[in-house]
C-alpha cells in the first residue's frame, strides 16, 4: 500500500508540473500559483520520504495530507477563475483531491475516520468550486472522492486481514514444525538417556558394563548423524586429491570397520590437510590399528581423536579398550611395528604406542615437523 500511494503521488506530481505552463498563463495570480505549487510538490516529496521511511501510512500523515490538500483546493479561489476550476489543469484541485483519497483511505483505520476525512474533503472541494458553468460535474467529482477514499480504505483493510491471517497460519506452522522436531528429538534421544542413566551407575556384572559402553557408542554415532557432524569419504576419492583432508582419510580408513565402534572426534582437526604422498601412508596405517582391535584387542570399541599443537601440526590417536599388553615383553606385530610404525615414522610422522596389560592401547600419530600447510 505504501509503494501504491507513492507511486500515485509521483504520479500526480508530474501532471502538475505538465501543467505548470498553462496555468501560469490563465491564472490571475502567479505568486499565488506558483506557491500553491511549490506546496503541493514539497508536501508530496515529504509524504514519500516518511511513508517510505516508515513501511506505513500513518494516521497522522493522513491527517496532514488532508489538511493541506484542503487548502490547495481553498487556495483555488484566489488564483482561478470560475471556469477554470472544473475540468481543467489550470486548477488542479480535483487531482490533488484524488490522490488524497489514497492516503486518506490507507493511513486511517477506523471507517468512521475515513467516511469523516472523505466528506470533509468532498465538501471542501465541492465549496470551492462553486460557482461554475458545470456544477453537475462539481457534484459528481465530489461524490467520487468520497467513494474513491471509502474504496481504498475497505481494499487496505482486506489487505491488512489477508495479512494478519497469512502470519496466523506461517506461526502456526512454524509451531507444529517445531513440535515435530522435538518429537524427533525425543525419539532419537529417549533410549540414548537410558543408556546414559544406566551407565551412571557401577554394576559387578563386566559384561553388562561392556554392553552399556557399547550402546553409548552406539547412542552417540546416531547423536552424531543427527546432529549432522558425520563424514564419508571413499579411498579412492581421499587419494586422488593433491592435498586431501585429514578427516576425509579418517573417514575412508573407518568406512569398511561398521562392525567396529568407532568414536571419531576431529573437530579440532578439521582443516589440517595432508600431502598425497603422506596420504596413502596414514590410511594404510589408521586401518591396520583398527584390524588390530578387530583381531587382538578383544573389544570393538575405538576411539579416534584428532588434535591441533600449534600451526599445522597436528596429532591423531587411535585408542582402545582391550586387553592391551607390554611393549617391554611383547614385540608387537608386523602391522603395528611396520605399517603403523616403521612406515610412517620414514615419511617424517612421529608414532607413539602406550599399552598396559588390560587397559588397551593408545597409538599416536603426529605430524612431520616443517610442513607447509599451503605449498
Amino acid at each position: 500500500m505504501v509503494i501504491a500511494v507513492i507511486a500515485v503521488r509521483l504520479t500526480f506530481c508530474l501532471q502538475v508540473m505538465l501543467a505548470v505552463p498553462d496555468g501560469l498563463m490563465h491564472t490571475a495570480r502567479p505568486w499565488l500559483y506558483g506557491l500553491a505549487v511549490v506546496l503541493a510538490l514539497a508536501e508530496s516529496s515529504l509524504l514519500a520520504i516518511f511513508s517510505w521511511r516508515r513501511q506505513r501510512i500513518t494516521s497522522t500523515a493522513a491527517l496532514a495530507d488532508l489538511v493541506i490538500t484542503c487548502l490547495l483546493i481553498t487556495a483555488e479561489l484566489g488564483y482561478s477563475s470560475p471556469q477554470d476550476r472544473v475540468g481543467t489543469w489550470v486548477a488542479w484541485g480535483f487531482g490533488a483531491g484524488c490522490v488524497a483519497t489514497l492516503t486518506v483511505g490507507t493511513g486511517l483505520r477506523r471507517r468512521r475516520d475515513a467516511s469523516t476525512a472523505a466528506v470533509a474533503l468532498a465538501g471542501v472541494y465541492l465549496v470551492a468550486s462553486m460557482p461554475t458553468p458545470q456544477p453537475t460535474t462539481a457534484v459528481v467529482n465530489s461524490v467520487a472522492l468520497v467513494g474513491f477514499a471509502l474504496g481504498s480504505h475497505m481494499v487496505t483493510g482486506f489487505l491488512r486481514e489477508l495479512a494478519r491471517t497469512a502470519d496466523a497460519a506461517r506461526a502456526a506452522a512454524a509451531a507444529s514444525a517445531q513440535e515435530a522436531e522435538r518429537e524427533r528429538q525425543r525419539r532419537l534421544l529417549h533410549d540414548q538417556a537410558t543408556v546414559l542413566a544406566l551407565l551412571s551407575h557401577r554394576y559387578d556384572n563386566p559384561i553388562l558394563e561392556d554392553n552399556l559402553r557399547f550402546q553409548a557408542a552406539a547412542a552417540s554415532r546416531r547423536i552424531r548423524a543427527f546432529l549432522g557432524d558425520t563424514r564419508t569419504a571413499t579411498p579412492e576419492t581421499v587419494l586422488s586429491q593433491a592435498r586431501p583432508l585429514l578427516v576425509d582419510i579418517i573417514a575412508a580408513a573407518t568406512g569398511d570397520f561398521s562392525d567396529l565402534v568407532i568414536t571419531v572426534n576431529t573437530d579440532l582437526i578439521l582443516h589440517q590437510r595432508v600431502h598425497s604422498e603422506q596420504a596413502d601412508l596414514l590410511l594404510a596405517a589408521i586401518r591396520t590399528l583398527l584390524h588390530n582391535v578387530r583381531c587382538h584387542a578383544k573389544t570393538t570399541t575405538v576411539t579416534i581423536h584428532g588434535d591441533r599443537i600449534t600451526g599445522d601440526r597436528w596429532e591423531l590417536s587411535v585408542t582402545d579398550d582391550g586387553i592391551g599388553f607390554d611393549p617391554a615383553t611383547s614385540a608387537p606385530g608386523y602391522g603395528l611395528s611396520t605399517q603403523a610404525g616403521e612406515a610412517l615414522t620414514a615419511a617424517g610422522f612421529a608414532v607413539s604406542v602406550d599399552s598396559t596389560p588390560g587397559d588397551g592401547t593408545r597409538v599416536t600419530i603426529s605430524s612431520p615437523e616443517g610442513l607447509d600447510e599451503h605449498q
